[in-house]
């Protein structure tokens, strides 16, 4: 049977509120509500990490407390998420203004919140204007609303929420009376016409947004393509509420028209076309596989830009193609007896030398991130500070940058550029949710980010890197990163080919690089 709340969604969609309904809400419920006579306000007291992670619990209940355990539950990023239209077991023994059947006669609102965190802006804007639109509904006033803490008797038996009520009822009732400060709500179309997309929403635009998010294109905007928007949203730096209105729309355009700028000139599929052919693309890394063909092509053409960099006198190509230096600092120093044993010798500055780079640089990756340009920190470790996190296919940290000026060159240069190359390094990789979190703030998790979402910018730091600082990477101190004489027979022939035709070194040349 259906319980009496189902316009719960309809007027908090009215009030510009982003809404999940739960399956199976209209259904769900201890028993039909008796007529409302106000809201209460609870906070979830859980986890401390995810938008909406008691959202089970208040679904199915606790061993001592079946479940609904509220009508509402209000995530970290403003969504009401509809759990239920029926009674539910939010209120206990108490009294607010003369009235003491609460569950039969509020609505309960779980917002998640450990109950010592600060709380978001947005979710206490969602919070506010929630309420609000509820008690119009019901033609309440604002001292409607109380807090678990002011219901719950004996006085003491509960604690939430832990914010002034007080105050929260004086913003409701300026808000019911149209006197409020509101988050400006999400417009339905954006300057172009195209519609606002959240979850529910169908279609084309759906299937568009899925694709270019790397999600299942089905057209349907659930659950996995709203995270995958609050993903991309934090990565763009906009407000993670996992709806693609016009400034996600302006934002996913902007990468759009990167990714066909950046997308490969006939000139540069020739590069592409070697690499995806060469025997390395078929090695089987030692306890890795065979290498992401992305990951292939992609490092190929960083060799083939700093390659004819290299001939234009370039200082940073210049830097990482110099003669093996001090084992302690160099990691062609260091892995000096490797490359000779295969044939490889670093005893001159020039083209040669910055070819072995590249093939360290390769078995590096492999190594690190079995060639994932996303991956994110060692999960294992407990680099959590923007300094210290590593991120991308090279897993660097920001604190490489001060082992030399040049390093610092390069994160300028790149962060004020679109993406490089990221659309070649992600043939074959998919990213994982948690690889996409960067860490800390300021400089470290920009660094973060650009390492992931500029490929080209990791490539160049760590060729570098391993020339000035090769105690940065453990497989390195360890001699783990494979040499591979397969690789050096792709940088060969990518150098090659670039010797000998101008117009494909001048397109490589025309690649967006410091």
């Amino acid at each position: 049977m259906s319980f009496a709340l189902t316009w719960l969604p309809e007027v908090l969609l009215g009030a510009g509120l982003k809404v999940a309904e739960q399956p199976g809400w209209r259904d769900r419920g201890r028993a039909q509500m008796g007529k409302v006579e106000g809201v209460m306000c609870h906070f979830t007291n859980g986890p401390a990490q995810g938008n909406m992670p008691t959202l089970r619990v208040l679904i199915e209940g606790r061993s001592d407390l079946p479940g609904p355990l509220s009508q509402l539950g209000l995530g970290r990023d403003g969504t009401f998420y509809v759990i239920a239209a029926g009674k539910c077991n939010h209120a206990g023994i108490g009294e607010w203004q003369g009235i003491t059947t609460g569950n039969t006669s509020f609505i309960g609102i779980e917002a998640e919140n450990t109950g010592s965190e600060p709380w978001p802006d947005v979710q206490m804007d969602a919070y506010r204007r929630g309420v609000a639109a509820i008690l119009n509904f019901a033609e309440l006033p604002a001292s409607r609303c109380c807090g678990h803490r002011e219901y719950a008797k004996p006085k003491g038996r509960k604690d939430d929420p832990d914010f002034d009520m007080d105050d929260f009822r004086g913003q409701v009732d300026a808000i019911m009376a149209g006197r409020g400060v509101v988050r400006a709500i999400i417009p339905k179309r954006d300057e172009t016409g195209r519609p606002t997309q959240r979850r529910g929403s169908v279609g084309f635009l759906v299937r568009q947004i899925q694709v270019q998010l790397g999600e299942v294109a089905d057209g349907l905007f659930g659950p996995a393509t709203e995270a995958a928007v609050r993903r991309y949203q934090r990565a763009s730096d906009l407000v993670p509420d996992g709806i693609v209105g016009p400034k996600t729309w302006a934002a996913l355009d902007r990468d759009a028209l990167a990714a066909r700028r950046e997308a490969p000139s006939a000139d540069l599929q020739t590069l592409l076309t070697i690499a995806g052919q060469s025997q390395i693309a078929r090695y089987d890394w030692n306890n890795r596989g065979r290498a992401p063909l992305g990951y292939v092509k992609g490092v190929a053409i960083m060799f083939a830009r700093l390659h004819a960099r290299l001939a234009s006198g370039d200082p940073i190509a210049k830097a990482i193609a110099s003669k093996a230096g001090t084992p302690a600092k160099d990691a062609l120093g260091w892995y000096a007896d490797v490359f000779r044993s295969v044939g490889m010798v670093n005893e001159i500055d020039g083209p040669d030398t910055l070819r072995h780079v590249f093939v360290l640089l390769l078995g590096l990756g492999m190594r690190e991130s079995s060639g994932r340009f996303c991956e994110g920190r060692d999960r294992s470790a407990n680099n959590t500070k923007a300094e210290t996190a590593e991120a991308g296919v090279f897993q660097t940290s920001f604190d490489l940058i001060g082992a030399d000026p040049l390093l610092s060159t390069i994160f300028t240069a790149y962060r004020r550029m679109p993406p490089q190359l990221k659309s070649v390094f992600a043939e074959g990789v998919r990213p994982k949710p948690d690889e996409l979190q960067n860490f800390g703030d300021g400089d470290g998790r920009d660094f973060q980010e650009l390492c992931k979402n500029s490929p080209a910018f990791a490539v160049e730091l760590a060729a570098l890197g391993l020339r000035r600082q090769r105690k940065h990477w453990g497989p390195i101190n360890t001699l783990a990163a494979e040499v591979r004489p397969e690789a050096d027979a792709l940088f060969r022939d990518i150098a090659d080919a670039i010797d000998r035709n101008p117009d494909l070194r001048s397109a490589v040349l025309n690649g967006r690089s410091p």
